[in-house]
């Protein structure tokens, strides 16, 4: 609230698989935009002027009093129905810096991670005896070995429901638990990942709250493998017919890809 909101427009028009400048005749060299609120009500609607290569930008200060909300949206019903969204937050900031560092970059299922944790506040004080929540995530992965097939044959797609999974979340939730930060603001925690049949990756969450009742979060990452090697296997070709012999390239490789 109480900021300003810059936007830009690209108006093209689609023709015969490629884009093209739109007819500025047509659009009598302007583009108009409807802002609306978290609740769906007008805020303002823009006229804007086209340049010659077919942009248009503008801006809005919101005022003060604006609601908080992540649904403002900028649209153009009148040339092709597309909206922009963004979010109104009343931030303010925490009390306490939290770094969550896990040393490890890669490990094998089943390894142990080691993870620090340390909170202080912004003028560099510890944060000693301090409650911290942490809790491990896992969420499948993949290995990318250019060319070749790795890993086990994934037949979901076939499914009739399929609901593919695009890994935006973080996961199933492994193991979680609750520890105190030492005088020096540090917490030192060991975990156990788990044997899987594809990679994944390990995310762990710490949060904690400070003196203001404010949550603070963060987080690291590490990628966790099946096993020390990958085994890729490319054909010769995708189509044959019966009674032909089809010859398969092996391809294996450590975590580097070497």
């Amino acid at each position: 609230p109480g900021q300003t909101v810059y936007f830009k427009a690209i108006v093209r028009k689609a023709y015969n698989g490629r884009y093209e400048l739109p007819d500025m005749e047509a659009l009598q060299g302007v583009i108009k935009l409807d802002l609306y609120g978290d609740k769906g009500q007008t805020l303002k609607t823009f006229t804007l002027p086209l340049s010659d290569y077919g942009t248009a930008h503008g801006e809005y200060t919101l005022p003060e009093s604006a609601e908080p909300g992540g649904y403002y949206r900028i649209s153009s019903e009148e040339i092709y129905p597309y909206e922009v969204n963004f979010q109104v937050a009343a931030y303010r900031k925490p009390e306490i810096n939290l770094a969550v560092d896990i040393l490890e970059r890669q490990v094998k299922g089943s390894d142990k991670i080691n993870a620090k944790i340390e909170a202080r506040y912004f003028f560099d004080a510890p944060v000693g005896n301090l409650d911290m929540h942490w809790v491990l995530y896992a969420r499948d992965s993949y290995f990318n070995l250019p060319l070749y097939r790795v890993g086990l044959q994934d037949t979901s797609w076939l499914n009739a429901f399929y609901m593919p999974d695009f890994g935006f979340d973080l996961g199933v939730v492994v193991a979680e638990g609750d520890e105190r930060s030492d005088l020096s603001g540090l917490l030192e925690l060991t975990l156990t990942t788990q044997t899987a049949d594809k990679p994944s990756i390990y995310t762990l969450e710490v949060t904690v709250v400070d003196e203001s009742g404010l949550p603070v979060s963060g987080r690291d990452q590490v990628e966790v493998h099946p096993a020390n090697i990958y085994i890729g296997a490319k054909p010769d070709r995708w189509n044959a017919r019966a009674g032909e012999q089809i010859g398969f390239d092996v391809q294996v490789v450590d975590w580097e890809e070497k």
